[in-house]
């Protein structure tokens, strides 16, 4: 009874750390839309309160023993460049921001994909294993894809769905099965 209920509490905790991860991001969205379509100035003040966000965050994952998750990591740089650029009040930057739309986000998480894959031992599918050749041919994957999602991201801006939701979900899904691949069969090469 005991192992059961451990189990169903296991499944719990994974299942709300699923939603809970990008909360920095949906709070920003829900902050900017709350009133109907958001203005220029609702944008800044979204972006100061999601940097907060992204920051304690950034600091509890600093404290995980596993490697941080890549995309939540492109994300909070997103809202930290953004949160850094509102409280200064760098009009340009922000409507740098503006021109990219959700494209910069998917700039951010490419950015933390090379700089992963290039300087950490858990590459861009934040993995450790014994194999760097396979961690690094399945981080060059989930890049390849990145920069593909991201020019896509770019070209269609506007849609928040399409250009930021599909990506993500698509780089997820990705990164996840090559990580699941790492973690079961260490020696295997991609």
């Amino acid at each position: 009874m005991a192992g059961a209920l451990r189990q169903v509490l296991r499944a719990g905790r994974v299942y709300l750390a699923g939603y809970v991860s990008f909360f920095p991001l949906v709070a920003f969205i829900a902050y900017a839309s709350w009133n109907g379509p958001p203005s220029g100035e609702r944008w800044v003040e979204a972006y100061k309160v999601a940097s907060v966000l992204a920051a304690i965050q950034l600091l509890g994952s600093l404290l995980l023993p596993k490697p941080a998750n890549r995309l939540l990591l492109g994300a909070n740089l997103y809202l930290l460049i953004g949160g850094v650029l509102a409280s200064k009040g760098e009009g340009e930057g922000l409507k740098l921001y503006g021109v990219l739309q959700e494209s910069a986000l998917m700039l951010c998480i490419l950015a933390v994909g090379v700089l992963s894959t290039l300087a950490t031992s858990a590459g861009f599918v934040g993995v450790v294993n014994p194999d760097r050749t396979a961690v690094r041919s399945a981080s060059v994957l989930v890049l390849l894809i990145a920069a593909a999602l991201t020019a896509f991201s770019f070209l269609l801006r506007g849609s928040r769905f399409l250009t930021a939701g599909v990506p993500i979900l698509v780089l997820s899904l990705v990164q996840r099965q090559m990580a699941r691949r790492l973690t079961t069969a260490p020696s295997r090469t991609l």
